[in-house]
């Protein structure tokens, strides 16, 4: 839906999806999770940063009782990216940390490199420029491993906008 620029038509499909599920057993389960968590994204795009804290907090705990570590790690980014957009930066710091640990723990590069370039914009958004340069020094680092050209792209326009701050 994002993708095609339905977001409000991808969210009330998904609202009505997670709102018809019958009881609590049914809601216990990876698909239910995903499906709050994808809620949450696409209300983070549409800049609903309310629900989309609410729903990817929900997303968490059932991720958390099914001890899912991507889909902890997931959730904490998302939940991050909700933060940052508000300025609760130390919200932010908090999830994306903790996602970094869990990525790092899982040996998931590709996940560590995405929470270090949130970690540098996070970092740059506090006009700490030199540790912003370092997160995403070490996320590119990553990128170029992977061959991730549109990571590199990405952390190449990050790395950019910390120059030309300093």
């Amino acid at each position: 839906w994002k993708s095609r620029g339905q977001i409000r038509e991808g969210s009330e499909h998904l609202r009505h999806l997670l709102e018809s599920q019958p009881d609590d057993q049914s809601r216990q389960t990876p698909a239910y999770a995903g499906a709050l968590n994808a809620a949450g994204a696409l209300a983070y795009f549409g800049a609903d940063f309310s629900f989309s804290e609410q729903v990817r907090k929900s997303a968490l705990e059932v991720f958390r009782t099914l001890d899912d570590k991507v889909g902890i790690a997931n959730c904490l980014n998302g939940l991050g990216n909700v933060a940052i957009s508000q300025a609760h930066y130390e919200s932010a710091r908090s999830y994306y940390e903790e996602g970094l640990g869990i990525r790092k723990e899982l040996d998931d590069r590709w996940g560590m490199a995405r929470l270090l370039a949130n970690l540098g914009l996070l970092a740059y958004f506090q006009v700490d420029y030199v540790r912003a340069q370092c997160l995403h020094l070490e996320s590119i680092t990553l990128f170029k491993e992977l061959k991730d050209e549109e990571g590199i792209a990405s952390e190449l326009n990050n790395m950019g906008d910390v120059a030309r701050r300093q």
